[in-house]
Parts: structure tokens; C-alpha cells; sequence
């Protein structure tokens, strides 16, 4: 697994480009919402990132509680990410349409995480 990434990882390397785009532009994010809504979504995302990077790059047999560690706090992170997307909603942030289908791009992710989790726990 460690020479090429899952598709799990290419997602979520579109799901971080994605939410530094929306997040940076002053049309969605006003400024007073920079250093605590942006902040929290554009480190949730390069966290679920950085967490599924590293437990593709481990060996199961060697370290299987580690790698399954990372990718459940992946799907935590997945799961907060969701609600930040949900508040930009509330807050009148973003749309709807754009709620839906970023959140839907968050939810691939973890249910893609989940059944990583689980054939990896098949195979152990």
C-alpha cells in the first residue's frame, strides 16, 4: 500500500485543496470569522490528511493498533469538519448546495476510512 495512495488519500488531498479555497476567499469567510471558523476547518481537513498519510505508510503487522488509532481519529476529525461545514450553514456562511456537496465530500471520506478500518482488521 505504501507505493501508491488509496483513493481515500486523493480524496482527501481534494478535500484539503477544496476547503483552503472556499476558506480563503473573502467572499465566503468574512474576516471575523478568519481566526476561528477558517482556522479550525483548514486544520481539520490537513489533519484527516497527514492521519490517513500516515497510517497508509505503516505496515499492519507491525503496527496495526497504531494504524488503526489513525484512521479512527480520521473519522473524528471527519466528523468535525462536518459540523464546522454545518455552522458556516447556520451562520449564513455558504449556501446550501455548497453545504451538501462539500459535506457529502467529507462523508465519502469517512465511510471510505471506515471500510479501510474494517478490512484492515479482517486482515490482521
Amino acid at each position: 500500500m505504501a507505493d501508491k495512495d488509496l483513493e481515500v488519500i486523493k480524496k482527501t488531498k481534494a478535500l484539503v485543496k477544496r476547503t483552503y479555497q472556499v476558506t480563503s476567499n473573502p467572499k465566503h469567510y468574512p474576516k471575523k470569522y478568519r481566526h476561528s471558523l477558517v482556522v479550525e476547518m483548514q486544520k481539520r481537513s490537513m489533519d484527516i490528511y497527514k492521519l490517513l498519510f500516515e497510517a497508509n505508510r505503516m505496515n499492519i503487522k507491525v503496527y496495526g493498533k497504531q494504524r488503526y488509532v489513525l484512521q479512527s481519529k480520521a473519522v473524528t476529525y471527519c466528523e468535525e469538519l462536518m459540523f464546522f461545514i454545518e455552522l458556516s450553514y447556520d451562520l449564513g456562511i455558504i449556501g446550501m448546495k455548497r453545504m451538501e456537496s462539500w459535506s457529502k465530500d467529507v462523508a465519502d471520506i469517512k465511510h471510505m476510512t471506515l471500510a479501510w478500518r474494517s478490512r484492515d482488521r479482517d486482515r490482521a
